[in-house]
């Protein structure tokens, strides 16, 4: 039964060519660039458009449709209508799930401490988790790992920091108490780049 090809499919080369001064090679994968020269095959040769706009035979079609090898995460969407409307809602699945968990150990010590969701119940000002993110990084950049009172990782609690303060922001309970917006530092940065 006679297989089509078309532009786009991947094919792979099937023996040593001596097509295009040899550079077709066995077992090396080839683009069809351009509406294959011999589209329908058997068993036999197929004309590819190579790169260089010259044609090339000896491949035999490995795949029958085609192949998006830059950005393997994205999914064509399937014919169930959930899979239309899924995939346009926002996903976890590039979330790493340790340093969530992670963060729940954080937020866990916060709930004994201060009583679980307490920024929902009250307004939080922003500085103060602002602050607090940057005492455990710094504690964290100077080689201590763990938090000394709850035994969780600095990076954890800083993460807690600012899920608390996202949290807060789209719940209307956190107070803004920023400094006046000032100049981006952008044009500063970039005059006080090594180059």
């Amino acid at each position: 039964m006679a297989t089509y090809l078309k532009k786009g499919d991947v094919v792979i080369c099937v023996d040593d060519s001596g097509y295009l001064d040899g550079r077709l090679r066995r077992g090396s994968e080839y683009t069809i660039l351009s509406e294959p020269s011999i589209p329908e095959y058997e068993e036999g040769l197929v004309g590819v458009r190579w790169d260089n706009g010259k044609i090339g035979r000896n491949c035999q079609s490995r795949f029958t449709s085609p192949i998006n090898r830059t950005q393997p995460q994205d999914k064509v969407a399937g014919i169930n209508p959930k899979d239309a409307i899924g995939v346009k809602k926002p996903s976890l699945r590039f979330v790493p799930m340790a340093p969530v968990y992670m963060m729940g150990q954080a937020m866990a010590d916060g709930g004994v401490k201060y009583g679980p969701f307490n920024w929902r119940e009250q307004p939080v000002n922003a500085s103060v988790y602002y602050d607090a993110a940057l005492r455990h990084m710094t504690q964290w950049y100077l080689g201590n790992d763990r938090a000394s009172d709850s035994n969780v990782h600095h990076l954890a609690h800083a993460m807690a920091c600012m899920a608390i303060l996202l949290d807060a922001e789209s719940q209307n309970s956190l107070n803004d108490d920023r400094p006046k917006i000032g100049t981006p530092l952008d044009d500063f940065i970039a005059a006080n780049t090594a180059h």
